[in-house]
């Protein structure tokens, strides 16, 4: 096989040539070499959602993780991950949903935190176990943060703040366990001198209150 170069991966981006392109990436790694994040990046994670299966989650990772994080994207191609709605909605999302939840982990992680979580809170409350999707949820809320801490650390505090509000009123989506797992994080967060406003933290206490009366 040729010797593989950046330039290389990119035109075969170019001509959708998508799966030689992995090969491509996968020996360029291998080698050690630098791949430069790039937005070319996000055809090719969308090139694998037609075919997307656990055989090919790697694949679809791989050129995720390759996709420019948040502070260093222009504005007019902010939030790349928006273009991958199909997954949200096509055929059976919980055939997916590892790689959705693999997305979202990865967006967070590129600053895309509060874009993607909102689309995933659905089908979390509809598919998944609360305390998984809690799990779930701080795992994609860290990913954020260290995120923030390393490109805004004097906004660390206040992002914890939004983040864990946004998680917060995501598992007031559901009912039941739901509910419970909300009233867990909200004292967890207190403990934890995490400030969640008081509209926040009162939805919470009346809707476990309407669990209990219900």
């Amino acid at each position: 096989m040729f010797d593989p170069t950046v330039e290389t991966l990119h035109q075969l981006i170019r001509e959708n040539k998508f799966t030689t392109a992995h090969r491509v990436r996968c020996r360029l790694q291998d080698q050690g070499k630098d791949i430069p994040h790039d937005m070319l990046f996000l055809d090719a994670a969308l090139g694998e959602i037609n075919t997307l299966s656990p055989a090919t989650y790697h694949a679809f990772y791989g050129w995720l993780n390759l996709i420019p994080a948040k502070h260093i994207v222009k504005t007019s191609e902010r939030n790349p991950f928006r273009l991958f709605g199909s997954l949200y909605r096509s055929g059976k999302p919980s055939q997916d949903l590892e790689a959705i939840f693999g997305m979202v982990k990865i967006a967070s992680t590129k600053g895309y935190f509060f874009e993607v979580v909102e689309r995933v809170f659905p089908l979390m409350v509809r598919l998944v176990k609360p305390s998984s999707g809690l799990d779930l949820m701080l795992e994609f809320e860290k990913g954020y943060l260290d995120y923030i801490i390393a490109v805004e650390p004097q906004n660390a505090k206040r992002h914890a703040s939004l983040a864990r509000e946004t998680l917060i009123l995501g598992l007031c989506k559901g009912k039941g366990r739901w509910i419970k797992m909300a009233v867990k994080l909200l004292k967890r967060s207190k403990q934890k001198g995490i400030s969640v406003s008081s509209e926040v933290s009162e939805l919470v206490t009346a809707l476990a209150h309407n669990e209990i009366a219900g």
